[in-house]
Order: C-alpha cells, then structure tokens, then sequence
C-alpha cells in the first residue's frame, strides 16, 4: 500500500522555452514571479536552457489581501429605514465593502396609557402598503416590546394594529399588500358598490387581536340610502358595522381579506305600538277551566283579601297602642266596634267573629 511516484522524462523530448513575465500580486489575485515554461511539456524552469526545474509554489506570490480603511456613512439610517456604511481599500479604491446600519426607531406617542408607533408613506398605498409593512418589521418589534399599538398610514389608508395584534405579528415573517379600488370592482353580485379595498396578510395571524381600518370617505349619501361595508367572501358578505362620520369610513377587523363600501336601501323599521294591549284571556271551559267571571272574581277576591289583611293589621296595631294607655280603652263598647266595621269596605277575620258574638 506504500507507493512513491517521480516522474520520467520524456525520451526524446526537446523541450522548447518560453518565457513567463513576472507578475505583481493584487488584493484578490496571486502574482509570479519570472521564469520559464516549457510550451510541450509545461514544466517551469528558473533559466532558459531549462536546466533547472521549478516547482508551482516555487514561482507563485500569494494575493495580498484587502487593507481596508475606516467604516465610512455613505447613506444615513432614517426612521424605520436601514443606512449603508462604507469602506475601502488602500491598495485599490475600487475594492469597498459596505454594511447595514439599524433604522432609527419609530416615533412614538401616548395613547390612554398605550405606546403608539407610526409609519408613514405618502406615494400611494399599493407601492407603499407593501415596502412601508416589510420596514416596520422592526417597528413591530419596538411596539411589542413596549405593548404597544402600531400604525401604518399608506396614501390614504390607515392600518392601526393593536397590542394583541402586534404581539402576534412582531418577530414574524408576514407581508402586507392593500390596495383600494373605484373602478372594475370584479363583484357582480352586489349593486350600490362605491369602493373595495383589498388588503391581503400572509406569514402570520391576528391571534386574538384586531386592525383598525381607515379611510377618506366624503361621498354624500343618497337619499333612501344607507352606507355599508362588508367582508366579501365568495359569495356572502358580513356586515362590519362601519362608521362613516368626518370625511372617513373606519370599521375594525380580526382578518384581511376583501371589503366593499356601497350605498344600499334603507330598511323601514316596523312601528311599535307604545301602548301595547294586554292580550285577552280565553280560558278553555270545555276542559273544567275558569270562566272570565269566575277568574275576574278571583282577581277582585285576592284584593280583598289584601285589602282586609291591611285592615287587620290596622286594628291590631290599634288595640295594642290602646292597651298601654289604660284599663278603659280596653273595654270598647261592641256597638263602637261595629260601627268601625261597617266603615271599612271590607271585613276582617276579626271583624266577622264579633258580629256573630253580636248576633247570638
């Protein structure tokens, strides 16, 4: 298994020489040194009677390397936009090298307590929605870790994440499209359709948070109209009990997807009474039930009842307050007595056990 090679020249082989210019070493690129190749069989050689032979390494000068200068600004970070820094080589302007620099944070406000960071594009929300959602990237991060709410504004569409939502996208791969549509709405089945706005998230979810969805809306509704938007999907549409009021129409979502603004007619409520009539009473006689007497009867006869425990308790009130004033008021004459029952329009247990004690 132990095998050693060497060459063997070749018989009768001439070599024929020629010359090999020296060559200077670059950052990225080995130079040589001068010598001598033979043009048939390719060896190198120190002199021109190819006399004495040289190995690669032996001609070869090794790269020199980059001597880079200092880390230079050459585009400066924005907000919620990453800079460039460059530097360069000393040996050859030409060779640079270039690197990111972090984006500025987002600015941020107070909202009742919540941290709100905002971006914003102005050059139209379908070129913008989609770059302005890959740079908030970091946006998103800043406001999850304060548990915050963001807000990205495109054009004229407003976007406001928030907390719950921020937590679930920040740290994710997500991308956002939008784009709002007044022409050639690709929806035949619904009439009255003044706009659509698609916005499209993929690469993460909501979870258990919302968006806010805003837009400019000053078109003046028709009379017998009402204004709407709703989810469109397939063939069924979800009302998302929008608000229009100060120029704009604002509805708040758990999802993206497609949602149409359009002018419908408005419903007539149905007139309530506001003095309802009790409904009548039709008691089923044939089975042994009540009459309407009988159950009006029964009616009066609990009032009276009342009525006479009222006059009951009243006595008994009465006698008892009396009996502490003396002897005399406790001996009431029966004929008194009767004359205060015959005044009450209704006779106690009482009152009927003294008239029969009367009576006998």
């Amino acid at each position: 298994d132990h095998v050693e090679e060497r060459a063997i020249p070749i018989i009768g082989h001439v070599h024929t020489i020629q010359a090999v210019a020296a060559k200077a070493s670059t950052c990225e690129v080995a130079g040589n040194i001068a010598h001598y190749e033979c043009t048939g069989c390719h060896r190198l050689f120190s002199d021109a009677n190819g006399e004495n032979q040289l190995e690669q390494e032996d001609v070869i000068i090794a790269a020199l390397g980059h001597d880079w200068g200092e880390w230079v600004v050459t585009t400066p970070a924005q907000v919620g936009v990453k800079g460039v820094e460059t530097r360069t080589c000393a040996r050859d302007n030409n060779h640079t090298e270039t690197r990111e620099i972090p984006a500025l944070p987002y600015p941020t406000r107070d909202d009742d307590g919540v941290s709100v960071v905002e971006a914003t594009a102005t050059q139209g929300i379908a070129k913008d929605v989609a770059a302005l959602f890959e740079q908030a990237k970091a946006l998103f991060e800043q406001a999850k870790t304060a548990n915050g709410k963001v807000e990205l504004t495109a054009g004229n569409l407003k976007l406001t994440f928030n907390a719950a939502a921020v937590n679930a996208i920040g740290g994710s791969a997500a991308s956002l499209t939008a784009n709002v549509l007044t022409e050639n709405f690709g929806i035949v089945d619904l009439d009255g359709i003044q706009a659509v706005i698609e916005i499209n998230f993929e690469g993460a979810t909501f979870a258990n948070g919302s968006v806010k969805v805003e837009l400019p809306f000053a078109t003046a509704v028709p009379s017998g109209k009402v204004a709407k938007v709703y989810y469109i999907n397939g063939n069924d549409k979800t009302d998302m009990n929008a608000v229009f009021a100060d120029g704009k129409v604002t509805f708040e979502t758990n999802h993206f997807s497609k949602f149409a603004v359009v002018f419908e007619d408005a419903t007539t409520p149905t007139p309530v009474d506001p003095t309802p009539s009790e409904p009548e009473i039709t008691p089923n006689t044939e089975k042994g039930g009540l009459s309407g007497g009988a159950i009006a009867g029964i009616v009066i006869a609990v009032v009276a009842v009342l009525a006479g425990a009222g006059v009951g308790c009243f006595f008994l009130l009465k006698k008892k307050g009396g009996a502490t004033a003396g002897a005399d008021s406790a001996e009431q004459p029966a004929q008194a007595q009767d004359e205060q029952e015959s005044e009450q329009p209704e006779q106690t247990e009482e009152g009927a056990k003294s008239e029969d004690s009367d009576e006998q």
